[in-house]
């Protein structure tokens, strides 16, 4: 949320900067004064926001995450849905997009916490690029991965809901009970 006082400024960095053009754009032989006053008006908006987005920061997160695979191997990431369900062998890759006002990409750092570490973990959200991460399967359960820019105030936050269930069976054991007398 973009504060008051942020954008009294633009809007006052936004008058400066389009004042002294403002009488250019509105009176202007050919072009009638509704007109040029519209065109001027549209100027100082445009303006307006420019300074916003810039004196804002970030104000957009997006967040992608990948098809689930097996934890060893590495498959690029494709757009998905911020639900996730895995079993408790698989991992995906996180993609996270920051943007200010305008829709530029910006570089803060993110921070990561997951709900229950021991049913997903988040790898790799330390390295130099925080905006891409690995979240890996542990115990079958639910967790929720939530991604936060402190970067801006209030801080943007945007989560995934992940669901580990149990992989598919790979082993089998017998238990043989006591031996005991047959009833009739």
């Amino acid at each position: 949320m973009v504060s008051d006082d942020l954008r009294v400024v633009a809007l006052q960095e936004a008058n400066t900067a389009v004042g002294g053009l403002f009488g250019q754009l509105a009176f202007r032989t050919g072009v009638s004064l509704e007109d040029g006053l519209l065109q001027a008006e549209q100027a100082v908006r445009h303006v307006y926001q420019a300074y916003l987005a810039m004196l804002a920061g970030t104000t957009q997160m997006a967040v992608t995450i990948g098809d689930p695979r097996p934890q060893s191997t590495t498959v690029p990431p494709n757009e998905g849905e911020l639900v996730a369900t895995i079993t408790d062998t698989q991992e995906f890759d996180v993609t996270v997009a920051t943007a200010d006002g305008r829709g530029f990409a910006t570089a803060d750092t993110l921070d990561y916490t997951v709900s229950d570490e021991a049913v997903v973990t988040v790898i790799g959200a330390t390295d130099e690029d925080s905006h891409t991460a690995t979240v890996r399967a542990g115990t079958p359960g639910t967790a929720l991965v939530t991604i936060t820019d402190n970067a801006v105030d209030p801080p943007l936050t945007a989560a995934v809901a992940v669901t580990v269930t149990a992989g598919p069976t790979v082993a089998i054991s017998v238990t043989e009970g006591e031996p005991r007398e047959q009833t009739p």
